[in-house]
């Protein structure tokens, strides 16, 4: 019997569902009325030492510019976070975009960590916190124009290296933005959410058969959302076989996370990837391919890189 596309009363429901797993996140009305400072210098977020008596390296500062709704009408505004002392070099971006009814606060942590690491991010907001994947898609796309065009860092930022992290709907729709934008350098996802493709009646899973972009897709093992099988691995499997991508899936994890504090394993396959294709630093490839080992806190995992 051929596959179906799903009717609008179960779009409605998967919708509702997430709008309940993303009210669990919604802060208090004291954290959310807490100032946001501009241009603050502030340590990133590290990962706890593993040897508590060797000395630590200073953390590099990050200086965080915010960017109101009303500077580009294409999305609802953001915080940009830049390593401290940059000067004259340019550098690669990356757009990061929450989950449905979340606030770019929610992947703040994300800003700080990989600024320290030496790229600029653009943590933003949607329109519209309800926008589903494709106007999640779009609206990653007019961030990104408007960082290395118009932002107060343009001259610190190369058009020609932007890659988009998303989480939820922001991780389908940044699938959706690389499909229709091959220049993105990467995309990565924390437990995508995404629809089947509006123009196939029997799809049945998000499916990107255009995407050449090297992708990194990270799901939840526990994740009853966006569930791997339903969603990560499929889009995973849809990706063409020329291109660079990863699949990674996290023991007893659920779809929370994905926002937040990163797990080590998440930290450590985000900022391999980023230094891999958006850096263009080939030493870290050999995190990427082979994949990593099943086994303690990666539950799946498997990966192609066909142009090295």
């Amino acid at each position: 019997m051929p596959a179906t596309r799903p009717s609008v009363r179960a779009r409605s429901a998967a919708v509702a569902a997430l709008a309940l797993v993303a009210s669990l996140a919604v802060p208090t009305g004291a954290q959310a009325a807490a100032p946001v400072h501009h241009a603050v210098h502030r340590p990133a977020t590290r990962p706890a030492a593993a040897a508590r008596h060797r000395p630590q390296p200073a953390v590099p500062a990050v200086d965080q510019i915010l960017v109101p709704a009303t500077a580009d009408p294409g999305f609802g505004g953001g915080t940009i976070f830049a390593p401290h002392g940059a000067g004259q070099e340019v550098l690669g971006s990356v757009v990061v975009t929450p989950g449905f009814h979340g606030r770019r606060s929610d992947m703040a942590v994300y800003g700080t960590e990989l600024a320290a690491e030496g790229f600029v991010v653009f943590t933003i907001d949607t329109i519209d916190r309800a926008d589903l994947p494709d106007r999640r898609a779009t609206e990653m796309l007019a961030a990104a124009d408007y960082l290395t065009g118009r932002s107060a860092v343009k001259s610190e930022v190369s058009p020609d290296r932007v890659a988009l992290l998303g989480f939820s709907m922001g991780g389908g729709g940044t699938l959706q933005a690389a499909q229709r934008r091959p220049s993105i350098r990467a995309a990565l996802t924390l437990m995508p959410y995404d629809y089947p493709p509006a123009g196939d009646p029997k799809a049945v899973h998000p499916e990107y058969p255009r995407l050449t972009v090297p992708t990194l897709i990270i799901t939840g093992q526990a994740d009853a959302t966006a569930i791997p099988a339903r969603f990560g691995r499929p889009a995973y499997d849809s990706i063409p076989a020329g291109t660079p991508k990863q699949y990674l899936q996290l023991t007893g994890l659920g779809h929370g996370a994905g926002m937040g504090t990163p797990t080590a394993t998440i930290r450590t396959a985000v900022t391999a990837f980023l230094e891999r294709y958006l850096a263009g630093d080939t030493a870290y490839a050999t995190r990427i391919c082979p994949a990593p080992k099943v086994g303690g806190p990666i539950s799946a995992s498997t990966s192609s890189c066909p142009r090295g």
